[in-house]
């Protein structure tokens, strides 16, 4: 060999050192469990990493560990807890909801987990925030291509900023707290109604593709005799307010319409005293854990509550108010 190829081979290895180096931080603290073998404490992945990219943390963890029932939807579904549920309906269900999550997170996901085993039951939560044309937010392709592309999770920026946060954490001893309001209560109820209903209404389009995507997630279901069911989760009524405020009256009715031709709809967002007390909201947005229990009581128990049920083989929505009182 000569002179001049070692040098050649001397300056590529210098080149390529940090980079090789940094690849084996990544794979040494694996921060999502792509591998399989870190050693780092797995209570402190979860509270960096977990709150960091839901999707990415919990396909992964569906991956080695599939489910045949499982919920989607944002952090109002996160509410719901599979151990509660299995108290009320005796069955396992993986709570496959994100912290933000949109409704095209949610569909692909249906797809992802419907590849990985035979579903028997699916479980959408969603609301006019969520059926709205202009919410197009989406982690999960990113987390699809590093199943077949380890390269792809050794340089996502996520997993790097992740892996540096639990390193960090592990070095000081303190563990990153993430994703927290900030403020009092007040403050943040009223930035909810001001800010967060805002974009969402504001910006709201008509949701014609994800009307097609959820019919062919219907469709899907039918033909893998898979029970699909739809909740409409309640928020406080300062925030069904700003639906009349945008004028999204009507889109609101069609939501449940589109919906009640595709499966059961369990719908809680109605005027009700249940959706009137603040004290069973922590936010206009999310309930407290006491109304989680008492939706999944209604969902999976059978029990009463402030709750409308309808579905494909009911025709008017006015003609199917049900199980009401507590």
């Amino acid at each position: 060999m000569s002179g001049e190829v070692k040098r050649f081979i001397r300056k590529a290895v210098l080149l390529l050192l940090p980079f090789l180096v940094f690849g084996m931080f990544i794979i040494a603290v694996d921060p999502f469990n792509y591998f399989g073998f870190s050693p780092v404490n797995e209570n402190v992945k979860k509270e960096i990493s977990f709150k960091l990219n839901y999707a990415m943390w919990k396909m992964y963890e569906f991956d080695r560990h599939p489910a045949p029932n499982i919920l989607l939807g944002d952090s109002r579904m996160m509410e719901l807890h599979p151990e509660v549920i299995r108290e009320a309906s005796g069955k396992n269900y993986y709570n496959f909801a994100y912290g933000g999550g949109s409704l095209k997170e949610a569909i692909a996901t249906y797809h992802f987990a419907a590849s990985r085993t035979h579903l028997e039951h699916v479980v959408i939560g969603l609301d006019l925030n969520s059926y709205n044309g202009s919410d197009l937010k989406d982690r999960v392709s990113e987390v699809l291509g590093t199943f077949h592309n380890p390269f792809l999770y050794l340089t996502n920026n996520t997993v790097a900023i992740a892996s540096w946060k639990i390193f960090k954490s592990l070095a000081t001893g303190k563990v990153e707290r993430i994703g927290q309001p900030i403020g009092d209560r007040d403050a943040f109820w009223q930035r909810q109604l001001e800010i967060t209903a805002r974009v969402y209404f504001a910006n709201y389009r008509d949701p014609q593709d994800y009307r097609k995507q959820l019919q062919g997630v219907a469709d899907q279901c039918r033909r893998d005799g898979t029970r699909l069911t739809f909740i409409i989760f309640p928020s406080h009524k300062d925030l069904m307010e700003q639906i009349h405020k945008y004028n999204l009256e009507a889109q609101d009715e069609a939501m449940r319409r589109d919906l009640a031709s595709l499966g059961i709809v369990f719908d809680f967002a109605w005027d009700n005293p249940l959706t009137r007390d603040r004290k069973n909201f922590k936010d206009p947005y999310h309930f407290t854990d006491d109304i989680a229990k008492e939706i999944i009581g209604v969902v999976w128990g059978g029990q009463e509550g402030f709750v409308r049920i309808y579905g494909d083989t009911i025709p008017e929505l006015q003609e199917t108010v049900s199980r009401q009182g507590r």
